[in-house]
């Protein structure tokens, strides 16, 4: 017989094998516990912040990071105390929104970190646990473009009664008075274009008026994007036949997640009181931000004479084989819903909201590609 031991031993090296599965090539470095644990050490100060909240017994963040990282016991050689650090109450918000709309899981969901850089996390529905592959990837692409979708908002002037965005021209002429949002956005894109994800892109320092806003947008970000792979696990217990392999299944299958996860970002939203979740800004922001790196990452491939294909651009990919809609579809669509799905006491002010932020993120998509078009082609 197999002790309890040795089948924890055997189902972490399973584990360990599908992140080593995951892993980006050129990336190794990044994710040896030993030097990330060295480097929070001697970091740690970096934490301390007059913008940082302060909740609990959590008096200084330097000190907790430092206990985080000391106390951490890895159980693979790719774990990272920031999985559970950061998307653990992310998680459990997910959970108990979905519980209050009726939605449970049979099975628990284990959060695990990605060794995978990218944007988007993994879930891998079993017959136990289910797995969420996420990690700092993912962390780091929703802060980095929550701070750069602020910086556009903010941007725009401040006004009795409040300057409209109705036309992209709108927010060119603020881009005139303050171009901070449209560079920092093409600086984001970019970087993500050359390395694949935006871990390490450096300090980005803003006014403190802004940081509540960014929070919530951030917030709104991480909720859907985990109530996305959530849905999938829904999916994958309720009706299995959905995960099907078929193209348009699986187009089926995403457009269906994004439903279920825009209804659980809603009812997180009315309890914790955030309106850019309810409104399904979190999700229009993530699609726009991935449309602009992926796009990056596309005009970077075709400068280098890459063989590689984007897989959300209808001009490299045949959409009739593609297993995700195009971005600027899972947009629409979000769009529609909120509008839809909204009580009569409350559409007009989110329909009013929905098509506006949806303009600005339009614009600003196009602005980025139009840049890095210009910047990028051959002389």
């Amino acid at each position: 017989m197999v002790n309890s031991a040795d089948k924890s031993d055997d189902l972490y090296d399973y584990i360990e094998f599908l992140q080593s599965q995951l892993h980006s090539a050129g990336w190794e470095e990044f994710h040896d516990v030993t030097r990330m644990k060295k480097w929070y050490a001697e970091n740690a100060a970096r934490f301390d912040h007059d913008l940082v909240p302060q909740y609990g017994s959590i008096g200084s963040p330097s000190a907790h990071m430092e206990r985080l990282v000391a106390d951490f016991e890895p159980k693979t050689r790719f774990d990272s105390p920031l999985t559970e650090a950061t998307f653990g109450p992310v998680l459990r918000e997910v959970e108990e929104a979905a519980k209050r709309i009726g939605i449970t899981l049979k099975r628990t969901v284990q959060l695990l970190t990605s060794t995978n850089v990218g944007a988007t996390p993994i879930a891998r529905p079993t017959e136990g646990p289910h797995y969420l592959f996420i990690g700092l990837g993912t962390s780091s692409f929703c802060n980095y473009w929550s701070k750069t979708f602020t910086a556009v908002l903010r941007a725009v002037p401040n006004e009795d009664p409040p300057r409209r965005i109705s036309q992209r021209r709108d927010l060119e002429n603020v881009f005139k008075s303050d171009p901070s949002g449209l560079l920092l956005a093409t600086r984001l894109a970019f970087a993500y274009g050359v390395y694949g994800s935006v871990i390490g892109f450096g300090k980005i320092i803003q006014p403190e008026s802004y940081h509540g806003y960014r929070i919530l947008l951030l917030q709104a970000m991480e909720i859907f994007v985990v109530a996305h792979e959530f849905a999938h696990f829904i999916v994958a217990e309720r009706t299995p036949a959905q995960s099907s392999i078929n193209p348009e299944a699986s187009r089926n299958l995403e457009y269906l997640c994004d439903h279920l996860a825009l209804q659980i970002s809603r009812e997180f939203a009315n309890v914790g009181d955030n309106w850019l979740a309810f409104t399904g800004i979190g999700a229009i922001v993530f699609f726009r931000a991935m449309e602009m790196s992926e796009f990056a990452r596309e005009q970077i491939a075709f400068v280098h004479q890459a063989s590689r294909s984007v897989q959300n651009d209808k001009s490299t990919v045949d959409h009739a084989e593609s297993t995700h809609p195009s971005l600027a579809e899972r947009i629409a669509r979000i769009e529609a819903l909120t509008i839809q799905q909204t009580a009569a006491d409350q559409h007009d002010s989110v329909a009013s909201f929905v098509k506006e932020y949806a303009i600005v993120a339009s614009a600003l998509s196009s602005m980025v590609a139009e840049t890095l078009r210009s910047a990028l082609s051959p002389a």
